[in-house]
Order: structure tokens, then sequence, then C-alpha cells
């Protein structure tokens, strides 16, 4: 068999079962020739010995998207995916990740082209900006996410990556270095006792006792209390300024057990009143950002408090290493806290959760860590056209 150029193309010539095969291959590289004139000669011998091969249908290459256009792919995924599905409430904040660092580096990119020198730039400009080394983490993670969600039929991805941090240059993530801000409980003391409205010294008083994350504080209506105020079901929290069903995590789903002096203030706070118990002035939920921005912040920054990361998960922190502190049992702590255990003994010993003399004897035993003022508690605000959620007010 004879391969050979002629002009800027290869041809072939050769002669099987006695017949002379030859022609032109219209490829400018020898081996691609090779190859086809293997293909032609392997066509002609099973042609004569009576299989007839019908041609296969040419595949019609996909043209590759954008990292803008398949991170829209990706987030409908993440959306509308039969398994673990991403509440709405999060939607913003991840497409905010997005357009604000993901699409100005990698959007114009095509997704073959989002490598590790890609993610190296982004980064880089994400630490120019003093992003905190757990933010950049993670998204870049979503970054390789939306890189591998490209796949093909059978679901693998068509762009194989083996991603190596260091070649990244990922910053690594010191734990000792992260923000832990926490609050004393003179602070705390002082902070309650600068609060004028009734439902923001609740607020504080209720987040400090009973370690609820504040996003779930908010959410809190009267169905979600015991009927003597010593028992709080965490079943839902606040997103923005909308209720939503879904809470942080599986564990988040909890009851937890109050103190008696703080059941006893709950009690006289809530009194006869139905609805959300830390509304707005139109009765709708609070969210967490005005809460934050115009109470709290102001709050700690005028007696002093204030460090970078201090906000309500302060209170989560103090009610932790309070719980701690009175050596509760971890099983009683991790399930008020709304924290997962992996120890296969607790699992064993679920029952005890559902030991409520016990429960209500430890929330006694532990304490609060501070000093609830005697102050009479009570809904003030009344409006026009209160519908049965809208009856508690500010």
């Amino acid at each position: 068999m004879s391969i050979f150029k002629r002009g800027s193309n290869y041809h072939y010539d050769f002669i099987l079962n006695g017949v002379r095969q030859q022609g032109s291959t219209k490829l400018k590289n020898r081996r691609a020739a090779e190859n086809l004139v293997d293909e032609i000669r392997t066509r002609l011998v099973h042609e004569a010995r009576g299989f007839v091969f019908e041609p296969l249908e040419p595949r019609v290459k996909k043209a590759m998207p954008t990292f803008r256009e398949q991170s829209e792919v990706w987030l409908h995924h993440l959306r509308t995916r039969n398994r673990r599905p991403i509440p709405d409430s999060s939607v913003p904040s991840i497409r905010g990740a997005l357009r604000k660092w993901l699409v100005p580096v990698l959007g114009a990119l095509p997704l073959s082209e989002v490598n590790h020198a890609a993610l190296r730039l982004l980064v880089q400009k994400m630490s120019d900006q003093k992003l905190a080394p757990k933010t950049i983490g993670t998204y870049v993670h979503f970054a390789k996410q939306i890189v591998e969600s490209l796949a093909d039929d059978d679901g693998q991805p068509i762009i194989a990556r083996k991603w190596d941090n260091n070649r990244i240059d990922l910053p690594i993530v010191n734990k000792r270095e992260q923000r832990h801000a926490t609050l004393t409980a003179t602070q705390i003391e002082a902070l309650i006792a600068v609060c004028d409205d009734p439902w923001e010294g609740m607020l504080y008083t209720l987040s400090c006792a009973s370690g609820l994350r504040i996003s779930e504080a908010l959410a809190l209506d009267r169905e979600h209390l015991s009927d003597d105020c010593s028992v709080i079901y965490v079943r839902r929290q606040v997103k923005a300024n909308r209720i939503v069903a879904c809470l942080k995590t599986d564990a988040a789903w909890r009851e937890v057990d109050l103190d008696p002096v703080i059941a006893h203030s709950l009690r006289e706070y809530v009194g006869r009143n139905q609805g959300l118990l830390f509304p707005s002035r139109s009765g709708t939920p609070r969210s967490y950002s005005n809460t934050y921005n115009h109470r709290l912040r102001p709050k700690l920054t005028k007696l002093g408090f204030h460090v970078p990361g201090a906000g309500a998960h302060c209170f989560r922190r103090f009610r932790a290493a309070q719980l701690k502190r009175a050596a509760c049992p971890d099983d009683l702590r991790k399930f008020w806290l709304g924290h997962a255990s992996d120890d296969i003994s607790d699992h064993y010993a679920l029952q005890l959760l559902e030991d409520m003399e016990r429960r209500k004897a430890v929330a006694a035993s532990v304490g609060l860590g501070f000093e609830v003022a005697e102050s009479p508690y009570s809904f003030h605000y009344t409006g026009p056209g209160k519908s049965a959620e809208q009856t508690v007010a500010q």
C-alpha cells in the first residue's frame, strides 16, 4: 500500500483482490491520511465478504458555551433538580456572587478555557479586594461546579478537570484568623438596657437565652411556642423579609427549652396576642439587615462594643459558651443549638431527647449567664387593616 503526497494533499494507491484502488484523501496530515486509508481498506474487505456497512450519521458538534451562559444553566439546575434543590431565598446571594465577581472575570471565556490560570486570576482579584479566604473558597467552588455542570447525555462532565488548589493559589482558611466576635455578659446586659422598644430588648434577650439563629428568631410566631412559653418549636426562618419553611440544616428543625425566668418574661411579652413575635410596623417579618443596620450596630457602636464581625451571631456564640461552661450534656447542647451529631452513640440514645422532664431540668440548671432586668413587656402597635398574622405589633 502506497501513500504519497501530491500537491498539498495525500493520495493512496494499492491493489486489493486484484483491483487497483487509488484516489485522494483530501487530507494534509499524513497520520490522518493513513487512518483514513485503513478505514477505506477495511470497508472494502468487509464488502468483499458480503458485509454492508451503513455510514454513521455525523455527530453535530455543539458550540462551546461561555462561562456566563453555563452559569445560568447551572443555577437553573440547582433550583429545579429533584435532589436537594436550593431554596429561592438562596438565589439572590448566589446570583450576586456571579454578577459581582465571577462573570466579570470569567464570563466571556468559553467554558473549555476556564482552567487553572483563569481561576488563579479570579483568586488574585478577590484577594486584592480583601475578601476573606472562606468567601474566596466558596466563590471558586461555584466556578468549579459551573465548569463541571456541562455534561453529556450520560451525565459525565464534558470538560474533565483535576483541580489543584495549589496551582490556583487558593488561600487557606485559618480558623484562628476567622472572625468570631463575642460579647460578654456585662456587654449583653448593657445592650439590652439601652433598648427602648420592648420587641428589641426581647429579641436580644431571647436570642442569648435560646441560641436561636437570628433568622429563626425573627420568624417566630405564637404558634411556635408551647402554652407556657417554655419551649420554642423551630420550624422556619426569615430570608430578606420573607418567611421560608426551609431551615439551614436538617438538624435546625428542633425544640429549644427555655430557662424558667425567660419563659416567664416571654409569657408577659406575648400576652394574648397572636401572630409574629417581632413584626415590623406593617406586620410583615423584620429582615435581619434592617434590624442590624438600624438597631443593633448603632447601639454596639455607641456602647463601644462593635468590632468587625460583631452581629446577632454573638448571641448564639454566647449561649453555646454558656451551655459548655455549665457542663450541659452534649446531646442536649447539640440538639438545642441545631448542630448535627455524627456520634453513633447519640443516634442510639435519641429517645433521651424526648424526655421532657430531663430537658426542663437541664435547661433550668445551666442558667442564662447574664442577668435579666425586670421590665414589663407588652405589644404596643395597633394599625389599620390587621390580618390574622399582623396582630402582633412592634
